[in-house]
Order: structure tokens, then sequence, then C-alpha cells
């Protein structure tokens, strides 16, 4: 399956919903920018996939006694936060993120993946971001676990993770390609 994005778009799977990309090795999801005939090679298409999720944000306060936790997300993509760090946003397995990481402003870009207080309910495995603009991917807090991630051309960041980031991040392949312009780092 290659799923195409129309310029500037962004996909974003809010909290409380899941998505259930699975691939095979043989037959990996592509989600890519606009539909051309190109090779996959450009950057900055479309604006990435976004998780959300009621995992714990380090902005979300004191479990004890806080019950609503809002934290805006990167992009203008909504609200994510909470306080359940088991909570799904579903899987991803072999799928590839390619020619993402739109810049909205100065400073708010989007990543190849951003996971926004994503739970390590959720299945991240075999992934693979290629050719982004900024971060290959982001944890934005959370607890989601990650195995076989594989960034390739990525121009910040390729794995990135802050605001209270507990989760685990296992097999990680980065390439970085000779000559490779390096994007602004916010």
């Amino acid at each position: 399956t290659v799923f195409m994005n129309k310029a500037g778009s962004s996909l974003v799977v809010t909290r409380g919903s899941q998505i259930n990309a699975e691939g095979t090795a043989a037959q990996p999801i592509v989600m890519s920018g606009i539909a051309t005939t190109d090779n996959f090679a450009a950057d900055e298409e479309w604006g990435g996939l976004v998780l959300q999720g009621y995992a714990y944000h380090n902005k979300c306060g004191d479990p004890k006694t806080e019950t609503i936790c809002n934290i805006a997300g990167e992009g203008a993509a909504g609200f994510f936060g909470g306080f359940n760090n088991a909570d799904s946003s579903g899987t991803l397995k072999y799928v590839i993120v390619t020619e993402a990481g739109l810049e909205l402003s100065n400073g708010d870009e989007l990543n190849g993946i951003g996971f926004m207080g994503v739970g390590y309910g959720t299945t991240i495995d075999y992934v693979q971001i290629h050719g982004n603009k900024d971060d290959g991917v982001e944890f934005f807090g959370g607890a989601v676990d990650a195995k076989h991630l594989v960034m390739t051309g990525v121009r910040d960041d390729d794995i990135d993770w802050d605001e209270g980031y507990v989760g685990n991040i296992q097999y990680a392949l980065v390439i970085k390609y000779q000559n490779q312009d390096k994007a602004n780092s916010n």
C-alpha cells in the first residue's frame, strides 16, 4: 500500500483513536508526499504522521491531584497527554514514512512521526523514516516502546525525545548521506 498525502497535509491519529498499519517485510506500507512519479527522494512534501495518546507528559502535573491533561501538540495537531502510560494508539509495523517534515512556522515543524503522549500499549516495530526535513521520530512524553527503527537521510535529529519520555528504543539504525544538507535545528 502506498498512502499519498496532499501537499501541506498530515495524518493525525488523535488520542482515543488507533491506527492499525501492518505491512510485511516484502510489502511495507509507504506513506509519502504528493502523488508524483518521483523516487521518494524529496523532503517536506507533507507533514508526516502524528500519533497522540493519553500517556503521561511532564507538564501534566501530579496524577494524584490532577484529572485532566491537555498539552497542545506541535503543528496545531490537537491535544494530547494524560495519566495512562498503558494507553494504545494502535500498531505501526513495517511502515515507511518518506518525504515528510513540513515547517508550519519558524520553530513549529512536524516530524516524520511525532509520538505525543503515546503509551506502551502501542506497537511500533520495523519503521523507517526516509528523506525527512525535520526530526525522523520525536517522542513528546509518553511511554511507547519502539523496535527496529531505521532513519535514512533525515536532515535534523534522527531520534529525539523530551518532555518526560520514558519508553525504550531497541535496535535503531541511522544512515546519513555524504554532503547531505543540514536543516536548521529548533
